[in-house]
């Protein structure tokens, strides 16, 4: 049987591997908070079409993935699962307390989008999937965003 693939049970739900707490920390701690795959596919994208002028890790509200200080435009590369996508992973399909993590993740999305609109910045969310299926795409809406700040970007 392949490792990706889990038989279902009784119910038709993947079995759930038991982990040790210690083992479990392990896990949770080795996924990346930066420079994640989608991000660096998203910079290589901003760098080849021109784009300059963006801080990774900034000290901005929210600790956007990239941020144009000058013109205060903030780009977040959110994952489907910490972040909520419906059409992944709908609620109710994780489990009561990672519906209840990822609806706080949520609620805090908005809760930085709206601090940083009131200070006055553009705020740009993107999928990691859609960053990894189309990288142009996702560029084209950060010029989008660029532009309305300030004129062409190039």
């Amino acid at each position: 049987m392949s490792r990706r693939f889990r038989k279902p049970n009784r119910k038709g739900t993947a079995r759930r591997r038991k982990m040790a707490a210690d083992v479990r920390y392990r896990v949770m701690s080795s996924i990346r908070k930066h420079d994640t795959k989608p991000e660096l596919v998203l910079r290589r994208a901003l760098w080849s079409a021109g784009v300059r002028g963006w801080r990774c890790h900034a000290r901005v509200i929210g600790s956007p993935d990239v941020a144009f200080i000058g013109r205060q435009v903030a780009v977040f590369v959110d994952g489907v699962w910490w972040h909520g996508h419906g059409d992944y992973l709908p609620r109710g399909r994780r489990g009561p307390y990672w519906d209840a993590k990822i609806a706080g993740n949520m609620a805090r999305d908005r809760r930085v989008t709206r601090a940083l609109r009131s200070d006055g910045w553009r705020v740009v969310r993107v999928w990691d999937l859609d960053v990894l299926r189309s990288p142009e795409r996702a560029v084209g809406r950060v010029l989008r965003a660029l532009e309305r700040r300030s004129g062409p970007t190039r």
